[in-house]
């Protein structure tokens, strides 16, 4: 069973005093020309709390690299986001992949809303539709999820036999 939020992205807004740190979890889903089931969304439901432990873990670290970096705002402000567990969660879907309405009774959305929201008072699923990637956003991770999964490329075998060296010319030039 896979694991983890899908993307992550941390901004820093503002100047001194006013620096606010912007935690967004993004879960991607791409079912080309199906809906996506809620069974697929174990990221931001069922494992969300693990999930926010080990990215709690991973910003923290980047928050103590940047006040080393001299960059005291910006890590006052992420430190500060994830005391609070301040985060939006967005869903952004594939090209082609469908999902119902929030409205409609027992959508996908509206159940992703109630276990996303319930997760604490500054935890949040992004307001409206969700966000759709381009089909050539979708093609290129495709692509990329390939080329990890591909085996590596075999070795190349060390030369079996030594180099010949040129021969070297004795007696007189003319």
């Amino acid at each position: 069973q896979r694991r983890g939020f899908d993307r992550v992205f941390v901004e820093i807004r503002g100047e001194g005093a006013d620096t606010v740190a912007v935690i967004r979890v993004l879960e991607v889903k791409d079912y080309p020309n199906s809906y996506v089931p809620l069974a697929e969304f174990t990221a931001i439901t069922d494992n969300f709390e693990t999930n926010w432990r080990q990215l709690r873990g991973l910003l923290q670290t980047k928050a103590r690299a940047l006040a080393a970096a001299g960059e005291a705002d910006a890590a006052r402000a992420l430190t500060e986001a994830i005391a609070r567990k301040d985060l939006t969660v967005e869903v952004w879907l594939g090209p082609t992949t469908k999902m119902g309405e929030e409205a409609h009774a027992g959508s996908v959305l509206a159940a992703l809303r109630a276990s996303v929201d319930a997760r604490g008072p500054n935890v949040r699923l992004a307001g409206g539709r969700p966000g759709r990637v381009s089909a050539a956003s979708s093609r290129r991770a495709i692509e990329a999820r390939a080329a990890a999964a591909a085996p590596p490329p075999a070795p190349v075998p060390a030369p079996t036999t030594p180099p010949t060296t040129p021969p070297t010319s004795s007696g007189s030039s003319p």
